[in-house]
């Protein structure tokens, strides 16, 4: 601790250093010493060369003192700025326990649905996991989705009637060449009115269906359902196409693993498959 710093004269001091108030108004008002009491402080300080004074400013004179006072703030800064980290982290453990002893539970080791439930933590979303389904919405849709493509051990099941080249339309082809079996069920380029979207879409389908995804064609699809490892379920708004993934449009959507919900969504995903009005891609 530098000299002076519990006296008087380490409040004048300290008014100096740190605040800048270097003119006797400000030194007078940061300190609230009276005229008299201010006074007779700094020329206790003069007697002792501890101060200086240029123009109407007063200064630290003795440097080996200055450099007690500078290091000092500092140490203390550095403090403070380790002190409010520690608060911050406390705050996100309190914040992110419910999650963390849910995973505990529920989900040990690795899963889909703790890594997607790992990520929310990086997101800042609030919900209970308890619930086992989470709102999501604009941007953060387009990215779990991605996430969980990417994330998934075994493979993805994709329902969606428009399905063009994105970015995320990409991570299926992806998904594919490391392994993982990827379904999509959609309405057939045929079914697009204008001719150009038509011929993308078709180009498009093809290379899909080359790269292993296993493609079937219902024209009456209009849900939009994304199901990973059969154990967690993404419903929302979002097409496969970058209008809808980028952010242009509003988009949202739940994120369930409930055990029940996610077995009516695969009991639908399976239902689609064997539909009657539903083609595989060379048909």
């Amino acid at each position: 601790m530098p000299r002076y710093w519990d006296s008087k004269k380490g409040k004048v001091l300290n008014a100096i250093f740190k605040s800048k108030n270097r003119t006797w108004n400000e030194i007078k008002e940061a300190t609230k010493f009276s005229e008299k009491e201010l006074r007779g402080i700094l020329k206790e300080l003069f007697d002792v060369d501890a101060l200086s004074k240029k123009g109407a400013s007063y200064w630290i004179e003795d440097y080996d003192l200055w450099c007690e006072y500078r290091d000092y703030q500092e140490t203390s800064l550095e403090s403070l700025k380790k002190q409010e980290l520690r608060t911050q982290l406390n705050a996100l453990k309190v914040k992110w326990n419910p999650i963390i002893e849910y995973l505990k539970e529920h989900h040990p080791g690795k899963s889909i649905i703790s890594n997607i439930l790992s990520w929310t933590m990086t997101q800042d979303i609030s919900f209970n996991p308890q619930s086992e389904h989470f709102f999501i919405e604009g941007d953060r849709l387009d990215q779990i989705s991605k996430i969980a493509i990417d994330q998934a051990h075994e493979g993805a099941v994709v329902v969606n009637p428009f399905v063009d080249q994105c970015s995320l339309s990409d991570k299926l082809k992806n998904a594919c060449m490391t392994g993982k079996k990827i379904t999509l069920i959609t309405r057939s380029p045929a079914s697009e009115g204008y001719s150009k979207v038509r011929k993308q879409r078709k180009a498009y389908h093809e290379a899909l269906d080359q790269s292993g995804v296993n493609l079937f064609y219902n024209d009456r699809i209009h849900s939009k359902i994304l199901m990973l490892d059969r154990k967690c379920g993404i419903v929302s708004s979002m097409n496969f196409k970058s209008e809808s993934s980028s952010g242009k449009n509003h988009e949202a959507g739940l994120v369930t693993w409930q055990t029940n919900t996610i077995q009516s969504l695969n009991d639908y995903v399976d239902k689609l498959r064997t539909d009657f009005e539903t083609k595989t891609y060379d048909e």
